[in-house]
């Protein structure tokens, strides 16, 4: 799926939304990460929906998944 660098660099993003390093990041935080990424944070709603739906938790590994989808996504 991803390289260990690509990992370890979605790790640090992931990290700088958990500083108490709990595992998991509130779900709005999403919409502040895709815009720190230049993506529109509206689409967090559409990542979020059949992933994690009604959980206001989102775990490392999810995270890593809607990487994966958002990297998917054409943007125009």
């Amino acid at each position: 799926m991803y390289s260990r660098e690509e990992i370890d660099n979605f790790k640090c993003i992931f990290d700088m939304f958990d500083p108490e390093r709990s595992g998991s990041v509130d779900t709005q935080h999403l919409q502040t990460i895709l815009k720190c990424l230049g993506r529109d944070p509206a689409e967090s709603e559409d990542l979020l929906k059949d992933l994690n739906p009604g959980q206001d938790k989102l775990s490392f590994s999810e995270f890593l998944v809607i990487m994966k989808q958002l990297e998917n996504r054409l943007v125009f």
